[in-house]
This record gives C-alpha cells, structure tokens and sequence, in this order.
C-alpha cells in the first residue's frame, strides 16, 4: 500500500544510520591483549568498562545531616563513609555528591552482641559480617586523567573494602559540571557537580 512505503523507509533509514553509528564508535576503541605491567593493563580495563557498560544517569545529592565525624570518617545519617579522601577531592562526599546509600542501599543490617556473635559458626561469621552495611569502606580514590578527556565530565576510581571479604572489589564513578570549560578549577567544578555514573569492576587480586 502506497501510504505504507514512507514509514517503512524511515525505520529502515534509521535503522542503517544506527548501525553505522554503532560500527563507527566500536572501531574507536582498540582490543589491546599486550602490557607493560598491571597497572597499565588496569587502566585498560577501566576504559573498556566505560566503552560497555557505560549509562549516564543523575544521582541525587544527599538530603539528610552530614557530620565530618573526624579525617578518615563522615556520617551520613544512619551510615558512615570510612577511608582516606584526598584533600582536593574531599568535597564530592561533604557536599553530599557521592554517599554509602548509593552503593549500600537504604537499609541496614541488624547487629548482633558480641555473645551472639561467638556462639555462631565460622560460615555463620563470614555471612553475618558480609552482611554489615551501615560503613562503607573505601581506598586508592583517584581522578582517572586519562578518561576524563571532557572540561565537563571527570571520572575516578576507587576501591570498596567489605567485611567478609579478603580482597577489595573496583568501583568507578563520574561526575559532570555542564558549567564547567578547560579554566575550571577541581573545587569549583565539584562544587557544581552531579554524580552521573556509579559503577563496580573487578576484584583486586
């Protein structure tokens, strides 16, 4: 039917573009298998998971009482974030852009005496203490440079260490300050900055 043809085309027209665009942005990302060392390969990974799995979204910043309990400790309400925060970075979890909820959910885990903790067995102990989540520990945050190529977008990374685990898991985040240009100093773009993108990688072994 002739009325039929033209929405037939669209899609299909739009359908090729897509493809292509796709084709396009894939051969923009170069499949390495070579490294120096673990670093540079950890790197690599890092950029492979913000080529795959990567979603913008808009985190909101945190609306209750944040109390700066001491250097290595901020409260959020019910849950603490625990670790060592770089001076000029300090700020993305003062002001409340990145929080323990995000990664921890809004509940938390009933604790249990120390009484009661003895009498459980050594499976009920790693269970129990996996299930903790009113602290959220975390290490190594870093700015990931090289995957912040944008004035506007800034990447980073770190490591998330939980109880009832040996090894700590990789986390990445984003922020993004549409406000921001090549000028804009790190404080004043977290000061406008929305968390983006929240992300777990891999376990460091």
């Amino acid at each position: 039917m002739p009325f039929m043809r033209h929405p037939i085309l669209v899609i299909l027209f739009v359908s090729i573009c897509t493809f292509q665009t796709k084709a396009q942005t894939k051969d923009t990302f170069v499949v390495r298998t070579q490294f120096a060392n673990q670093g540079e390969q950890e790197d690599y990974w890092a950029e492979r998971l913000f080529y795959d799995k990567y979603k913008k979204e808009n985190y909101k910043r945190f609306a209750g009482t944040i109390e700066i309990v001491d250097k290595n400790n901020i409260r959020f309400g019910n849950k603490i974030l625990r670790g060592y925060f770089p001076p000029e970075l300090k700020s993305i979890f003062t002001q409340g852009i990145f929080y323990p909820k995000i990664i921890t959910g809004d509940s938390v885990a009933p604790k249990k005496s120390s009484e009661e903790i003895n009498k459980m067995t050594d499976g009920q102990r790693v269970f129990y203490n996996m299930t903790q989540n009113d602290t959220l520990r975390i290490g190594e945050f870093e700015e990931l440079k090289f995957l912040s190529k944008n004035p506007t977008i800034k990447r980073f990374r770190y490591w998330e260490y939980r109880k009832g685990f040996a090894n700590p898991k990789v986390y990445f985040i984003e922020l993004t300050n549409m406000a921001a240009d090549k000028s804009t100093d790190m404080e004043t773009f977290i000061k406008g900055a929305t968390l983006t993108f929240v992300k777990d990688g891999w376990i460091i072994m």
